[in-house]
């Protein structure tokens, strides 16, 4: 899967931080970058960044409202990107 990644990060900076600055400095358009994440501050972060947004639900604990699309692990990944 290592073909889909450029970066990973993570704090201190906020999430809408990270994807403005790695949208930026990749030249990426904001409507064809990903976010993944497993708290409402990821999906926070993306829709800041006008990213779409993936939740990974974790021990089946999902955070999210109702209308986001998750998956239970990164094994399912590959799949939801090649849709």
């Amino acid at each position: 899967m290592s073909k889909y990644f450029v970066s990973v990060h993570g704090t201190p900076e906020t999430k809408a931080e990270i994807l403005a600055r790695l949208i930026r400095n990749h030249g990426f358009s904001a409507s064809h970058v990903l976010m993944v994440g497993d708290a409402i501050a990821d999906l926070e972060g993306a829709k800041t960044a006008g990213a779409a947004f993936l939740g990974r639900t974790v021990d089946g604990h999902n955070p999210f409202p109702a209308g986001i699309e998750t998956i239970p692990d990164l094994t399912s990944l590959a799949a939801h990107l090649c849709r």
